[in-house]
């Protein structure tokens, strides 16, 4: 694969309009399914755990690995 393409595992949100996929070191990358467009790139540091909200717009996920901090991101901009 290209090395730009995000790699690891993903979440639907529950209305199947977006998708959150992590790993591969790149931090997250939300899509939109309809389209197959990048809604927003999270870059790492932020990670896992992280949940989606049931129409995909929100994104909650911790900022570091060893720091407890959660943010709320917008998934269409990608701002917290």
């Amino acid at each position: 694969t290209d090395d730009k393409e995000p790699s690891g595992s993903g979440v639907f949100s529950a209305d199947g309009s977006a998708v959150v996929v992590g790993g591969g070191g790149d931090g997250l990358h939300v899509w939109d399914v309809a389209t197959g467009r990048p809604r927003c790139h999270l870059p790492s540091p932020h990670g896992y755990p992280f949940a989606l909200s049931t129409d995909g717009t929100r994104l909650v996920c911790r900022r570091y690995d060893d720091d407890p901090t959660v943010v709320t991101i917008d998934t269409a901009t990608g701002r917290t």
